[in-house]
């Protein structure tokens, strides 16, 4: 029979009560977040992108409100070192901190933070759902690699047969320039191939290629890399491999909580440390990086959500007559799709496409139901990745699922998340992977 050995039970103990204490740590850094955010918002971000509707319109009842959401959460999340408490907590960051502070700040319509809120709770209450999952096959590491390099070859040669060399850019500041003839070039099929070569099959290939000490596809992945950065003019080809670099890194490192807490008090101390430097230079523009990451990737999503809420609050809603899943059986209401329509009514240019993640697609599509649904949807998947994780370890798929999750939070429609940009095939790839290749 199988004894435990006192050690064991002492590092058991050790592990319950740093889960336990997690959560005030998460609490911590949440207030730090959301303290920092507000003070950017506040101070810079009102003040210079006013004209996208960044409005200052402090509301005292709306802070309270604000501020006891932020301390529940923390408190209703699972608490354990898997796939659904990484991305409960990387939610809780990412989204719902800064859509507080813009709903105290920026006064958009109260039903917003309702309908967040209906949103993200769906989404929690189904990640806790025990799913089973297919496994199509337990394939060999080489094998794994040696499909993605395949995979990313094939993406990458297409585009050069199309003539793709053409809008061949490497320079970060033309990538507007290049990105409307590069993705003109190649047949609309292939958005279903390079999507997620791009944002799977690349960023996981150098994560796994370093995890498993296979110099020769380290080399190959991150060629393949700037090729494709080069031939999409997309940055987020570039940044991907870095981000779940960075991730796994830390995960494998120092663990879950603290991996969640250093990257996003890194990123409020860096936007906190910049205004302050600006402010004493009495520099007029805004910060590089409160410009391009806290008000793009925290400020913008819930600013859209509540443009797209307010819209479809007075207007017909689409009922997914924008997506493929409707086979053309449903009339949409209106000559433009939902992102277009946003960037007409909100920002004033008919060009625009305002992309948002789950909350303002869903609402889109049938309102508060099509919120529950794709807050439904979103909780199933981080149950199959937990399931997934269980198998493959935990984060190694938090790695490899980052970006994907990451664009149906904030930036695309879940059914296009789900089949173009690269959700399904992530979730038949990690049914391919051999079991236990993640934690020790």
């Amino acid at each position: 029979m199988n004894t435990m050995r006192k050690s064991d039970l002492v590092d058991f103990k050790i592990a319950d009560s740093e889960l336990k204490s997690s959560r005030f740590v998460t609490l911590l850094s949440g207030i730090f977040f959301f303290t920092a955010l507000s003070i950017i918002y506040f101070l810079e971000i009102s003040s210079h992108f006013l004209y996208m509707g960044f409005a200052r319109d402090f509301s005292g009842e709306r802070l309270i409100l604000s501020v006891s959401i932020l301390f529940l959460f923390p408190f209703i999340i699972k608490e354990s070192n898997d796939v659904v408490t990484f991305f409960h907590k990387f939610i809780y960051f990412l989204y719902i901190c800064p859509a507080l502070v813009y709903f105290y700040i920026g006064n958009p319509k109260f039903d917003f933070i309702v309908y967040v809120m209906a949103g993200i709770f769906c989404c929690i209450f189904f990640s806790r759902v025990q799913l089973q999952i297919l496994n199509i096959a337990s394939l060999s590491k080489k094998q794994i690699l040696v499909i993605m390099l395949l995979m990313a070859f094939t993406a990458i040669f297409t585009i050069i047969a199309f003539g793709g060399w053409k809008s061949f850019n490497l320079n970060p500041m033309r990538v507007y320039d290049f990105r409307f003839e590069a993705a003109a070039g190649v047949p609309t099929i292939f958005s279903y191939i390079n999507s997620p070569v791009s944002k799977v099959v690349l960023p996981i290939g150098v994560m796994l290629s370093l995890h498993y000490r296979s110099r020769w596809s380290v080399v190959l992945f991150i060629g393949l890399t700037i090729l494709m950065y080069g031939l999409t003019s997309h940055k987020s080809v570039l940044v991907a491999p870095f981000l779940i670099l960075f991730i796994h890194t830390v995960l494998t490192r120092y663990g879950l909580s603290i991996c969640i807490n250093i990257l996003f008090f890194l990123i409020g101390f860096i936007g906190i440390i910049e205004f302050c430097f600006y402010y004493v230079l009495d520099i007029e523009d805004a910060g590089v990086f409160t410009t391009f990451v806290i008000r793009r990737v925290f400020f913008v999503p819930p600013l859209i959500d509540s443009y797209y809420i307010e819209f479809f609050s007075n207007n017909p809603f689409t009922h997914w007559s924008d997506s493929r899943i409707s086979m053309g059986l449903v009339t949409s209401p209106y000559d433009a799709t939902a992102p277009f329509l946003i960037g007409e009514n909100f920002f004033g240019r008919a060009s625009m496409s305002a992309n948002t993640g789950f909350i303002g697609s869903g609402f889109a599509n049938f309102g508060l139901a099509g919120v529950l649904i794709y807050g439904t949807l979103i909780g199933l998947t981080l149950s199959l990745l937990n399931s997934h994780g269980r198998q493959v370890g935990h984060f190694v798929v938090i790695s490899a699922s980052i970006t994907v999750m990451v664009t149906a939070f904030t930036s695309a429609d879940f059914i296009t998340v789900f089949l173009t940009h690269g959700l399904l095939f992530l979730l038949i790839l990690l049914s391919l992977m051999p079991h236990k290749v993640g934690e020790k």
